[in-house]
């Protein structure tokens, strides 16, 4: 059972992730980081479980995995900091493994509607004008992060709103839009939702989250099993694609440079073909990844605080990640990923449940990971995990018969 005060917090870091950019700004004017409470008190809910001994064997297990992981980081000479910065930067995606009831509780899918003003207001706002903490960074215990990046896309600002970059916001709000027209019956709202959104995230430039989130976001539109199988067999294609394709480019890397020629807009897609999964590839392989990964901490924003600093260390691809980190427990998570698109897309009677927005968030986090790290942004962190593990409500019902009361003739004899 989540306590309400779970649930708060819960909603506490997803407003502090849509205002991520101010609340770093506050955090450099008063010398203390105060963006870091919200996520510091999802990790006091986590130990506290343990602690008061309320966790049951699938959170031990999940919590066993996760020690592990960080024992495969120290053994490939990962400095403990670095280990312990891996587990932190990957700390929302934990907290969504271990109570998922959390992060889809009413309370939660309510609070959701104030990230979406924050997020609306944010990028509207951002459009006329450049905020001070944009381009700003600060330094945390010798650690460098940015408040808010400022960068473009030709002659386009990536618009962050709020946030800290514009692949934040994209998320974000694919996320608000996915729960509103879940939660919408009306075909009209739906269609005004679907195109008020993808024109919100088309303004941060993010063209793979619009894609994501327009073919995840059909099925909701128009009722229809062959649209839910559609979208679950495209999810199925990326989730493939995005694990098979770094490990062949990096035989292959002249051969898909001759093959991947996208014009100037896709420039960043062509990017990760030729340069940056390739790159990966060869850091795990000479940095001696086996079975089990390299590691918590071996990957991503942890390599700041390591020694052995690499260019490419955001991957943009969740499944290369997930493997490059875990190996085989890595391997079982996107095993249980694609074993979750299935049973939505194609198990029976998937359409009639409305308890959770499953199947959508699924095929969007599923199309989205194959350009992003989606287990270390914040909010798209939680809801990838919890929609992992969460299992949907059975919808019981109760037939009430009702008695008469008995005949006096019954009672007299």
């Amino acid at each position: 059972m989540v306590s309400k005060y779970a649930e708060l917090i819960v909603c506490l870091f997803i407003w502090s992730s849509a205002l991520a950019g101010p609340f770093k700004y506050v955090s450099a004017m008063v010398g203390f980081p105060v963006y870091l409470v919200p996520k510091a008190l999802l990790l006091l809910l986590i130990i506290r479980s343990f602690v008061l001994l309320r966790a049951n064997l699938i959170l031990w297990l999940i919590a066993a995995g996760i020690g592990f992981s960080c024992y495969v980081g120290l053994i490939h000479h990962l400095a403990p900091a670095q280990v312990a910065f891996g587990f932190w930067a990957l700390l929302p995606f934990f907290f969504g493994l271990l109570f998922p009831e959390a992060v889809f509780s009413e309370r939660v899918r309510r609070g959701m509607y104030a990230t979406f003003a924050i997020c609306v207001i944010g990028e509207i706002t951002s459009y006329f004008t450049v905020f001070p903490w944009s381009g700003m960074s600060l330094d945390v215990g010798g650690v460098s992060t940015m408040a808010a990046r400022e960068w473009s896309a030709g002659s386009a600002r990536r618009l962050a709103g709020f946030s800290t970059s514009s692949i934040d916001l994209s998320l974000m709000l694919g996320i608000c839009g996915i729960l509103f027209m879940f939660r919408s019956s009306q075909f009209l709202t739906r269609l005004i939702l679907l195109c008020v959104v993808a024109a919100l995230i088309f303004a941060t430039t993010m063209k793979t989250a619009l894609l994501a989130f327009v073919l995840a976001c059909l099925p909701l539109l128009i009722s229809s099993r062959f649209l839910r199988t559609g979208a679950a067999v495209t999810g199925l294609v990326f989730l493939v694609l995005g694990t098979v394709i770094p490990f062949y480019l990096d035989t292959n890397v002249f051969g898909i440079s001759q093959i991947v020629r996208l014009g100037s807009r896709f420039e960043t897609v062509r990017e990760r073909f030729v340069v940056t999964w390739p790159a990966v590839v060869d850091y795990l392989h000479h940095g001696g990844a086996g079975l089990w990964g390299m590691g918590l901490g071996s990957l991503g924003s942890a390599t700041a605080v390591g020694a052995n600093r690499f260019d490419y260390a955001s991957v943009d691809n969740v499944y290369l990640y997930v493997l490059g980190t875990a190996g085989l427990l890595g391997f079982t998570i996107l095993f249980i990923f694609a074993k979750r698109i299935c049973s939505e897309g194609f198990g029976s009677g998937s359409g009639e449940n409305r308890e959770v927005f499953s199947l959508p968030l699924i095929v969007f986090f599923a199309i989205y990971g194959f350009t992003q790290p989606l287990v270390e942004a914040s909010v798209s962190a939680l809801f990838f995990a919890a929609v992992l593990v969460h299992r949907r409500r059975r919808i019981r019902i109760v037939t009430r018969i009702k008695t008469s009361a008995p005949h006096p003739d019954c009672l007299a004899g």
